[in-house]
């Protein structure tokens, strides 16, 4: 900061906004285009720094170094907890300053965080960085995140929290050119829900725009951000595209056939204030469009004083005596308080998901022996978005911290096999090289000579391997293999290894298990000298005369993380990827993940066939280790990086197989196993819960999770957390993947009908609660028909009595839910309106209260496209989880009774009651439309008011393809009243259509409109 004050945006004294209008007015036009980008240019000539939009921060700060780590946003929605959110936030940007002290023009004070995607299906690659599936729990949980990550000053920001990703960001698979399907009521009581409150109650200052496209259109070009975000709820910050996303207008979406189109349209359409992209294609773009008229200067300044505005609030162009956060320094990073922190929010996140017989806490000085199995048990991981760990507490020595000083033994199976590969063509078994690669060859005599490795199964074919004498990862640099990697951390996970069955075989084996026979060579018979077929003989004698004759190993093949197979050179035994020679694929982000990098090879080629001869069984090794101890704590569960992550969603819900095998085989011969699973997502757990008395779930927690587990295991903490998900049984019981319609598809406990594995909300305690009384401040309310929920602050309060029973101090999370007795549409099964954890000592009874906006029991009426408040019965619940609402009252709502629809008018067609064989596209004359999917569907028209009659119907359609719109009364398969023939065109040809009504149409009527063909219609009207 200039310390004179030459120009008005220096004078600290003058409204925020004109110091921001003054200091935009000064830059030159080139100097505003390199203001647009990520990486903002500085203007020396009037001191204005270059800056950096950007800073990843989804649970501590990441790519920094070493920074405190919190527990993942799905362990951090398990708490539900606000006020330790907003702590976390606080500290977060703490450590923010302290970096942005150590490099102001890199690690700026934007941060990426939080997530507040809806987690409507938990396939979803990137669940580990959201907070749950409602809206309510996710938007008051980010809200107060936020409050803390910006601070509580009424002019400065300690740093800016941005909002992601606007919006329906919930698949990754084809994420950067598909476009998901949203009705309007889905979008605005769920999509749009979550986004809302963090802006209106937490005031984020940012916001980064999806990959996806919403409706047909790229969300960058999404006019919600101008319409909605920026207008209807009033965000006055700033809005960033995601990385690459502009250019993959162009690229991925193929939407637009010109980059300084995409740059325009994105500033002018989008709302997008900050390009997040190649700086120079970004720059020279502009310019163009500039050139051509596609943006004006005025549309430049509009978005700097958007970004320039928060800069100003960061304080960076004021003294920094005036700003009470600019005396932040280095000392917050990894200050002591925070690790305190960590540990504490990494306990609570814990959920308790069964506790059979008390199996739970476990007692230190009772026990002799404990047995700690599992591939989760002796690490901690981090994931993507995950700072550097200044330490890591796993597991196994959280466990033996407790026992310390009680004289209990503790052994520990990492529940993986250790092995020596074996190549089949050659007999020569695989080592490790000497030297700076430490690359791979199957070049050893005899198996004293081979590498010991340990391979862990991640389940769908995914193993790593590390080198038992250097502890290394096996890795690639897409040309050979080496044993290189001191961890799986890049964009493109090249530790993961496809190991597949070389043939056909039965068995839980990785491949064909064949018997190693003695082979015995007759002297002077051809190739007993060795070389050639003989020599491959030799290696198979001497093999089974040290393994022992019957032994069975498995015969497989390798492939890279990129579907490359693993060969073997025929000179020296090298390990290669293919055929060498294929050049290394940079570990960049990208849009597309490893979809886009897959193995090219001119010619096919055949991988190597290795056998795989075990050196420690996992499965004897983890049954030898619990069969001898009082307790087996078996840790399960997935890596960040691998089967799930971004660019890439779940096979399944389930653990991997092997996982689920490694738990059987404890529990036979040790009933007093308790589970652990450490994971991103919820699982489908089925077999553990039925057999195993104890289960725990806790989310890649950082630096802590080891101590965390261990305080809940032994009973210094008391487990507190709650699901933030639904845990399905399997996905069965799930929609297709890519239907973000809740629902009509039944998604999340709002509109779930089967029955969970385990229900949102749920977590069980070490105390108990008793549910004693629901009251409400007045049974009866008016709600003001004003479209909006009633007058601003119209309430009601809602008092719970929860008493603990038991004799030990506990928190409970008090969960109100609400159900609308009567409504012209579908409504949710139940919804949760209100939440709070409480410690309640034992003995005593706490009155939890809830202010209730009658606002929550709106409902997104798409006759009138607004919310509204009906008149009806609801009812009020509350309890310890969605499934378990043991009190309840009722509310009578005076509000309106939704009219019958006038169809008379013209009527989006995209605001049906129901629909079938149909999604939701673009009009490019403006808004959506509905688009047939395949061969013909259908929308429907509930409850229309036609009076003593109409004669036509006019439609808006565009149809690719000859096609018709049918008019039938009361169902799909009605009475037909009219038809359209639909003449083929182009997909945004639209045209208007008439059909007779041949009896014509009166009175109240169910309207279905059938179309067939590849048709879109946009709009209707009765006439």
């Amino acid at each position: 900061m200039m310390s004179t004050t030459a120009y008005p945006f220096q004078n600290t004294s003058l409204p925020l906004d004109e110091r921001v209008n003054d200091l935009v007015s000064r830059f030159t036009l080139e100097e505003k285009v390199g203001l647009m980008i990520q990486y903002q240019t500085a203007v020396e000539r009037i001191g204005v720094k270059g800056y950096k939009h950007g800073t990843e921060a989804a649970h501590g700060m990441a790519w920094l170094g070493e920074a405190t780590g919190y527990p993942q946003p799905i362990g951090l929605g398990c708490t539900w907890d606000t006020e330790l959110l907003q702590q976390i936030g606080s500290a977060i940007s703490d450590e923010a300053r302290g970096f942005y002290k150590r490099n102001p023009e890199i690690n700026g004070l934007t941060l990426w965080a939080p997530t507040v995607d809806m987690e409507r299906d938990p396939r979803w690659g990137r669940t580990e960085e959201a907070y749950g599936e409602d809206p309510i729990l996710a938007g008051k949980l980010t809200a107060a995140l936020v409050k803390g990550i910006q601070g509580d000053h009424p002019k400065y920001l300690k740093a800016v929290a941005t909002l992601k990703h606007f919006i329906a960001n919930n698949n990754e698979v084809g994420r950067g050119d598909q476009s998901v399907s949203i009705d309007p009521r889905n979008m605005r009581e769920y999509y749009l829900k979550a986004f809302e409150i963090p802006f209106r109650e937490g005031g984020a200052q940012s916001m980064m725009t999806a990959y996806n496209a919403i409706n047909g259109v790229p969300a960058n070009l999404n006019p919600d951000v101008n319409n909605i975000v920026k207008q209807e709820w009033g965000m006055d910050g700033f809005v960033v595209s995601d990385a690459f996303d502009v250019s993959g207008t162009v690229r991925d979406h193929g939407y637009l056939d010109s980059y300084k189109e995409a740059v325009a349209r994105s500033v002018k359409e989008g709302g997008i204030d900050s390009l997040t992209d190649d700086g120079e294609l970004m720059k020279q773009s502009l310019r163009e469009a500039l050139e051509e008229g596609l943006l004006t200067e005025s549309d430049l300044d509009a978005a700097l004083r958007n970004t320039f505005r928060v800069r100003f609030r960061l304080g960076e162009f004021d003294p920094e005596e005036d700003n009470p956060y600019a005396a932040i320094g280095e000392s917050e990073i990894l200050h002591p308080e925070h690790a305190e922190l960590a540990r504490e929010a990494a306990g609570k996140a814990i959920v308790l998901l069964k506790n059979e017989g008390g199996m739970l806490p476990l007692q230190a000085d009772q026990l002799k022996k404990v047995a700690v199995i599992g591939p989760l048990g002796g690490t901690v991981y981090r994931d993507w978005y995950s700072g550097s760990l200044p330490y890591a507490v796993t597991p196994l020595q959280g466990i033996r911290e407790k026992l310390d000083g009680h004289g209990a033994e503790i052994s520990f199976s990492e529940g993986t096999d250790r092995i020596k590969l074996k190549e089949k063509q050659s007999g020569w078994y695989v080592r490790v090289q000497d030297g700076g690669e430490a690359a791979l060859a199957a070049d050893a005599e005899t198996p004293e000579q081979a590498s010991v490795f340990e391979i862990t199964d991640w389940g769908w074919g995914s193993h790593t391997i590390i080198a038992e004498q250097s502890g290394k990862y096996l890795t690639t640099d897409d040309r050979i293999v080496k044993a290189s990697a001191d961890q799986i951390w890049e964009w493109f996970t090249k530790e993961v290894f496809q190991v597949r069955a070389a043939e056909a075989g039965e068995g839980l084996g990785l491949g064909l298990k064949v018997k190693v026979e003695p082979e015995v060579v007759a002297e002077g018979e051809e190739g007993a000298q060795g070389g050639g077929q003989g020599r491959a003989q030799e290696r198979a004698r001497i093999g089974a005369q040290e393994t022992g004759a019957q032994e069975t190993v498995d015969r497989v093949t390798l492939s890279t993380w990129n579907d490359m197979p693993v060969t073997v050179k025929d000179e020296t035994g090298e390990l290669l990827v293919g055929s060498g020679k294929a050049e290394e694929t940079a570990n960049e982000i990208n849009v597309a993940g490893a979809a886009s990098a897959a193995g090219r090879e001119e010619e096919p080629i055949t991988a190597a066939v290795f056998e795989m001869e075990k050196v420690t069984d996992k499965f004897q090794a983890a049954k030898e280790a619990a069969s001898a101890a009082d307790v087996a704590v078996v840790f399960v569960g997935n890596h960040p990086l691998i089967n799930g992550k971004e660019t890439m969603d779940r096979p399944d819900i389930t653990l991997p197989e092997s996982q689920e095998q490694l738990i059987k085989e404890v529990m036979s011969v040790n009933p007093n196993t308790i589970v652990v699973v450490v994971g991103s997502y919820p699982y489908a757990l089925n077999w553990a819960d039925e057999h195993v008395p104890a289960i725990l779930y806790t989310t890649h927690a950082g630096q802590e999770l080891g101590h965390a587990v261990a305080d809940v295991l032994f009973g210094e903490v008391n487990p507190a957390g709650r699901l933030n998900m639904t845990w399905y049984k399997s996905v069965d019981q799930l929609p297709e993947f890519m239907d973000y319609d809740i629902i009509q598809g039944g998604r999340t406990y709002r509109y779930f009908e089967g029955e969970p594995l385990y229900p949102f909300g749920h977590g069980l305690s070490y105390s108990s609660f008793r549910y004693d009384e629901l009251s409400l401040d007045r049974s009866c309310v008016s709600a003001d028909q004003d479209g909006g929920g009633g007058e601003s602050g119209q309430t009601v309060t809602v008092t719970a009595r929860v008493t603990n029973t038991s004799s030990r101090p506990g928190e409970e999370v008090v969960q109100l839910y609400g159900r609308a007795g009567q409504s012209r549409v579908k409504r949710p099964l139940k919804q949760l309106l209100a939440f709070r954890r409480v410690l309640i000592q034992p003995g005593e009874t706490a009155e939890v209260h809830f202010t209730l906006p009658l606002s929550e029991l709106a409902v997104w009426d798409v006759t009138r496209e607004r919310f509204c408040i009906e008149t009806g019965l609801y009812h009020v619940m509350a309890g310890p989880s969605s499934a378990n609402l043991p009190l309840s009252a009722e509310l009578e709502v005076r509000g309106e009774v939704i009219p019958p629809r006038d169809l008379k008018q013209p009527v989006k067609a995209v605001n049906y009651d129901a629909y079938e064989g149909v999604l939701i596209g673009e009009c490019r004359e403006g808004g959506s439309a509905v688009e047939v999917k395949t061969q013909s569907g259908w929308i429907a028209f509930m409850d229309a008011e036609f009076g003593d009659g109409v004669r036509t119907v006019r439609l808006r359609a565009a149809s690719q393809t000859a096609g018709a719109a049918e008019v039938r009364l009361q169902s799909p398969d009605g009475p037909l009243a009219g038809r359209a023939e639909l003449t083929a065109g182009g997909a945004q040809e639209w045209r208007d259509y008439t059909a007779e009504l041949s009896s014509g149409v009166s009175g109240r009527q169910d309207i279905y409109i059938v179309l067939t063909g590849k048709t879109s219609l946009s709009t209707v009207q009765f006439q």
